[in-house]
């Protein structure tokens, strides 16, 4: 695995649960809880693309949240 990362967040039920991601010089390697995934580079890309939909529309909610 290169370039590891880890991001600390807060399940459903408030636990802590860390999002790790690697890669490998085939795949993208992703760890949430217990849970672990091999994603080929097409569905990597198709998860960027999902959680940047999501972040835009919290930037979003955050403006429109600030102009009210």
């Amino acid at each position: 695995m290169n370039d590891l990362r880890t991001v600390s967040c807060r399940d459903r039920t408030a636990q802590e649960r860390d999002v790790v991601v690697s890669h490998t010089s085939t795949a993208v390697w992703l760890r949430v809880g217990p849970e672990e995934r091999l994603l080929d580079e097409t569905q990597a890309q198709a998860l960027y693309l999902a959680l940047g939909v999501q972040i835009a529309a919290v930037q979003t909610a955050r403006r429109e949240a600030v102009r009210s």
